[in-house]
């Protein structure tokens, strides 16, 4: 079934001071014979010079996942860059790539304070980043922390936010602030959701109960009843941009154009996306389903498949349909088309009432502050304890029903 961002000149008025020498020694701890050194990468094409050991590293790391890849990592900063500066730190010893730190360093605003934040590059297209240190961990976690030290005069705080509990990168990063001037502060924890397959599709459908297999049947055959129903699977270069248009069809019927979260009503998503699709459909990488009545899109998904899984990015349902059960009947889609020998999971990157009833596994990440020990910083962190404090007293639970961490001061 077929059918780089430039840094403004005026952003040293930001950060404050200039960043320190590119490449510096940040110390030698066990675990090898040379000094790990560290290099601020803060250009687009020094980080598009990256890209084959970059991937070769990532292929290497616990948290290797769509989101950490070069293509999208690069992708995300073109379109999302903006007035931030590209804060990606590259980790050597004895000229060997062992870790690479994906962030950015902003100026921005908490509960109308402004801070000067370094941050993961997310923005809500997903939920999962984290870090790429798969070789000698220790070591490069506290080379981590040292330049953190080293730099704490351009920055107030340090926002981690989709860190996977599967990395083990949370527990090394906090035995790495031990004894240093960085504190290290558990925000939040939240799940995704995936579908792991364990044989054929089939074996999963088994897995559900018989009313839930009973409900799809029911309402596959109300499908029918609406008019004459084709499944489309858009995967070619060529056939991408027309199944785009036919998502976007979708959304612009979907509630969540206006009451959620849509690719047209967010800033530089649409570029984004036409982007994303492009570069992954060149590598075989992106699929687009679609589900017609009478010709005309009712259902939509868009997927990227990276090393070995489906990530679901965006679902789109015709509300006018909310009684056709559509979201199960495109998840069903999904889970049999886009099931082979070579593919893993389905991951679908957030947890819903709706997404559980189609998951057999869920992965547990973290959010977290690293802060110094700065007069401001201390502020700061004062601050985020009263408020946690205090959200505490009004609303046991984190974001979304997760739970968030007490923060001690």
């Amino acid at each position: 079934m077929t059918g780089g961002a430039r840094v403004p000149d005026s952003f040293a008025d930001v950060v404050g001071r200039p960043v320190p020498d590119r490449d510096r020694p940040a110390g030698t701890d066990s675990g090898g014979d040379g000094a790990i050194t560290v290099s601020c990468i803060s250009s687009i094409e020094e980080l598009q010079d990256l890209r084959g050991s970059w991937d070769a590293l990532l292929r290497q790391s616990s948290a290797n996942h769509l989101f950490l890849s070069h293509d999208w990592v690069c992708t995300w900063w073109k379109h999302f860059g903006g007035n931030r500066r590209l804060f990606t730190l590259v980790f050597r010893r004895d000229d060997r790539i062992l870790g690479i730190a994906p962030m950015l360093l902003e100026r921005r605003r908490r509960r109308g304070i402004p801070v000067r934040q370094i941050g993961l590059l997310l923005n809500g297209c997903a939920q999962q980043s984290g870090l790429i240190f798969p070789a000698q961990r220790r070591d490069v976690f506290r080379a981590f922390v040292r330049h953190l030290q080293d730099c704490a005069h351009q920055w107030d705080l340090v926002d981690f936010n989709g860190i996977p509990e599967l990395s083990g990168d949370l527990p090394e990063l906090e035995a790495a602030t031990e004894g240093s001037t960085i504190t290290a502060v558990r925000r939040w924890q939240f799940e995704t959701l995936s579908l792991e397959y364990r044989g054929r599709p089939e074996v999963f459908m088994k897995s559900r109960t018989a009313h839930f297999r009973k409900r799809l049947k029911a309402a596959e055959k109300h499908l029918h009843e609406l008019g004459a129903v084709v499944r489309r699977r858009y995967d070619s270069p060529e056939e991408l941009q027309s199944g785009f248009s036919r998502l976007l069809d979708v959304e612009r019927r979907s509630w969540k154009l206006e009451g959620g979260t849509a690719i047209l009503n967010q800033p530089g998503w649409l570029e984004f996306y036409r982007d994303v699709i492009g570069i992954f459909g060149r590598s075989a990488g992106c699929q687009i389903r679609v589900i017609e009545i009478d010709g005309s899109p009712v259902a939509s998904i868009l997927v990227i498949v990276y090393d070995g899984v489906v990530y679901a990015l965006r679902i789109f349902i015709d509300q006018s349909l909310a009684r056709a059960s559509l979201g199960n009947l495109m998840m069903h889609f999904l889970m049999t088309d886009a099931w082979t020998p070579e593919i893993r999971a389905i991951d679908f990157d957030r947890r819903t009432p709706f997404i559980s009833r189609w998951s057999n596994r869920s992965d547990v990440y973290h959010g977290v502050f690293l802060f110094h020990d700065g007069f401001y910083p201390r502020f700061l962190r004062r601050l985020q304890s009263l408020s946690s404090a205090a959200r505490a007293l009004w609303r046991p639970g984190g974001r979304d029903g997760d739970t968030e961490a007490e923060v001690a001061d």
